[in-house]
């Protein structure tokens, strides 16, 4: 059983279990504050075997990831969609994967950022059995402020 008395960040845990991220990136993020307070406490055995495991679960992750063969984004994407509920969720990443590919100056250009707003809405609506406006429209929104973030 993990001693999260012996974790020194428990605010990151905190933090990470609150935010709005979905739950790959949530991992991620946690398995990164392990890490790094593995490295701060490196005298501690508990902390160097807990970064140890969450080493592997990377590992273990990103294997899945390439088996998939889908680069980050799109895997990203698809995470997303698929805790969305999003039908078809794979073959819908792929397409706003493409439409970003299309689209690489989105974040610079209006224009660029306009029409891949429209891609990724146009492929919502076509994997939807029936779809919300409203909340495709958020869908695209929380999409586009998260990779806002990460650029």
């Amino acid at each position: 059983m993990i001693n999260f008395f012996k974790f020194k960040h428990l605010d990151t845990i905190e933090t990470i279990k609150a935010g709005q991220e979905g739950d790959a990136t949530k991992v991620v993020n946690l398995i990164k504050s392990i890490q790094k307070n593995a490295e701060e406490n490196s005298d501690d055995p508990f902390l160097i075997a807990l970064s140890d495991r969450a080493q592997l679960v990377q590992e273990s992750f990103e294997d899945r990831q390439a088996e998939q063969g889908m680069d980050d984004l799109t895997y990203f994407v698809m995470s997303k969609f698929d805790e969305a509920g999003v039908p078809d969720s794979e073959a819908t990443s792929k397409r706003v994967a493409g439409a970003f590919a299309a689209h690489p100056n989105w974040q610079k250009s209006e224009n660029q950022q306009r029409d891949l707003r429209q891609a990724i809405t146009f492929a919502l609506y076509a994997a939807a059995e029936d779809p919300d406006e409203n909340e495709i429209a958020a869908q695209v929104e929380g999409l586009l402020s998260i990779l806002r973030r990460q650029a």
